[in-house]
């Protein structure tokens, strides 16, 4: 059965004829697929490149569903070869650390869109000797410099915010209650605990209690950088596709406060991201240069953050009294300008510790909670509606000193309407009624005026709409539910076309595929 299972995506397509013909079996028409044509090699010439290591994007064609397929068609010969990761979702392909001669292989495989040298991803920060709290430079039309944040009761429930960093100190006082379970690509025993300290930082300014803009939004830490605030390319990539397979069916955005050298895979991933109805902030860098030669700063569907310095607050949309701050990267590739020097937040020494720190780093997680405020009050929205209503909102002419970019200062006030008629949360979705079972099924709350729980029908009082909210069918190894058209071979059951031919076929296959 097993080895069957390895071979399955080729047999689908040549049953017929090996019936037909009574002779080749399935496993003997497998071949690796060698093209006359090589895919190109990208990144070689990064300063940050990790040698022997890899980055594998299949072309096009070859969905989520089909990267198993592909991925038996790749064959590595070398005992010093060996698979890091295999991604299906936003970014298909694989990492790899490859000798030459499999490399020269992989490069001639026809799956293969192009390849690239892995590189080291930095976290994007400074630490300065003294800090402040910066949340009240973005609460108001114009900015009021007047010390207390307002989030005009946008404070980010029901959202997720994905830190795409070093992890979080979860037990911090900052998030008390409200982290979710989330990704390690580090894999050195730590899980998604922060070792370093950036991320928890980031994370309390995103959606901190204290100093948080979305002080009410759910945590997940996508851990992609080590206790030293690096990582690797390949491993950024493994978070960017678990962020994307996570946040289906809920209300999400991604923070990003890290970057590296130019990578096509890193901003394809993205991209894709993206494309599936996630916004990502992320930060432009430290550099003090063009952020386009930087990714994910230059993937274009990203929103793109600067770093403002604190030497003055806008008081009108014609006073240019907000600056670039000396390092932040610029250029057309930059969205959108937040607060990122001196920045005070959360530390990772003790559960009430905190730290000061400037950076690009700073900045994106102003704009990740500001997204995550503005999907808490205004419902579901695109990526592009995001961005519509960052910019809209936004304080314009009151950068100086932006070298080419957007000149956007960031603006949360998304529960009242300015000059323009914008931001004005009675427009967007109502939260669901008191008697709906939506966003509850399996809990029970007192404050409701009716029950999803287990034992609300012992009780007689199940919401009206408990059936269809809660007691839909529910993805499985046994059921065909979101799972047609695809093959797992962790499942007990299959979905797939072939399923048939294999008489293996969920016994659902007729209600969900057929």
């Amino acid at each position: 059965m097993q080895a069957r299972n390895v071979f399955r995506f080729m047999a689908a397509g040549l049953i017929s004829s090996a019936l037909a013909t009574g002779c080749a079996t399935v496993e003997e028409d497998f071949i690796e697929d060698v093209g006359s044509t090589s895919a190109p090699l990208l990144g070689m010439d990064s300063p940050d490149i990790i040698p022997g290591q890899y980055i594998v994007s299949f072309k096009s064609d070859i969905g989520a569903q089909n990267v198993n397929a592909a991925m038996n068609r790749v064959s590595l010969k070398s005992k010093s070869s060996r698979i890091q990761h295999t991604y299906a979702g936003a970014f298909n392909g694989f990492a790899a650390k490859l000798s030459d001669a499999d490399l020269q292989d992989i490069l001639k495989n026809d799956s293969v869109a192009f390849v690239e040298a892995d590189q080291m991803m930095y976290a994007t920060a400074t630490k300065p000797s003294s800090g402040q709290l910066e949340l009240d430079r973005h609460h108001a039309c114009p900015a009021v410099d007047d010390g207390v944040f307002d989030d005009h009761g946008c404070d980010g429930s029901g959202v997720r915010v994905y830190i795409v960093d070093t992890g979080i100190r979860g037990s911090h006082n900052e998030f008390t209650g409200r982290m979710a379970t989330g990704f390690d690509a580090i894999n050195d025993g730590n899980g998604t605990n922060d070792c370093q300290g950036h991320g928890t930082h980031v994370a309390s300014t995103a959606a901190g209690n204290q100093f948080g803009m979305a002080n009410r939004a759910t945590l997940v830490p996508v851990r992609v950088l080590s206790c030293s605030g690096s990582g690797s390319n390949s491993g950024v990539i493994a978070g960017v596709n678990f962020v994307a397979s996570d946040c289906q069916g809920r209300r999400c955005v991604a923070n990003m406060s890290l970057g590296g050298g130019a990578s096509s895979a890193l901003d394809n991933a993205v991209t894709s991201a993206v494309n599936a109805g996630i916004a990502f902030a992320v930060a432009a860098g430290n550099d003090n240069s063009n952020a386009s030669g930087f990714s994910p700063a230059r993937a274009a569907a990203a929103i793109t953050v600067g770093a403002a310095s604190d030497s003055g607050y806008p008081a009108s949309t014609n006073s240019n009294s907000v600056t670039r701050a000396s390092f932040s990267n610029f250029g057309s590739v930059v969205d959108i300008w937040a607060s990122g020097l001196s920045i005070l937040g959360a530390n990772i020494n003790s559960n009430s510790s905190t730290q000061t720190i400037s950076g690009t780093s700073m900045a994106s997680p102003h704009v990740a909670g500001a997204i995550a405020q503005m999907l808490g009050c205004l419902g579901n929205m695109t990526p592009a509606q995001v961005e519509a209503q960052l910019n809209a909102k936004s304080i314009t002419g009151a950068m100086s000193n932006e070298q080419g970019a957007e000149d956007r200062f960031l603006c949360s006030d998304f529960n009242s309407a300015n000059d323009a008629g914008d931001c004005d949360c009675g427009g967007g979705s109502e939260p669901p009624p008191a008697d709906s079972c939506e966003g509850r099924c399996g809990t029970f709350d007192s404050g409701a005026s009716c029950q999803c729980d287990d034992q609300c029908a012992d009780f007689g009082d199940c919401c009206p709409d408990k059936a269809a909210e809660c007691d839909a069918p529910q993805p499985g190894p046994d059921t065909c539910f979101q799972a047609c058209g695809v093959f797992n071979s962790s499942r007990q059951c299959q979905c797939d076309s072939a399923c048939s031919n294999f008489g293996d076929c969920c016994p659902d296959l007729g209600q969900f595929c057929n």
